[in-house]
């Protein structure tokens, strides 16, 4: 997936309201943690987001995935009024 700002900025979004509800957790991976220990976040006009940084890969990865598989589509309506 793309790391375009915007696209950086709703993955960051939609992980912080995961974890702030806590409906996020992790086991204590230790790299993992070191790795969200040194993220730095930037605000820009296309909104808030983590700065990708070689030593953050792994957040950002799981911050993507996380977008994705919570980003679905509405379902279509069942029948169409006229």
């Amino acid at each position: 997936v793309p790391q375009r700002p915007q696209r950086l900025a709703q993955a960051t979004s939609t992980f912080w309201r995961l974890v702030s509800g806590g409906l996020l957790s992790h086991e204590g991976d230790r790299e993992l943690r070191d790795q969200a220990l040194t993220v730095q976040t930037k605000e820009t006009t296309a909104g808030w987001r983590v700065d990708p940084t070689a030593q953050t890969v792994g957040v950002v990865a799981l911050m993507v995935a996380c977008h994705e598989a919570t980003d679905v589509a509405p379902e279509p309506p069942a029948f169409i009024a006229l």
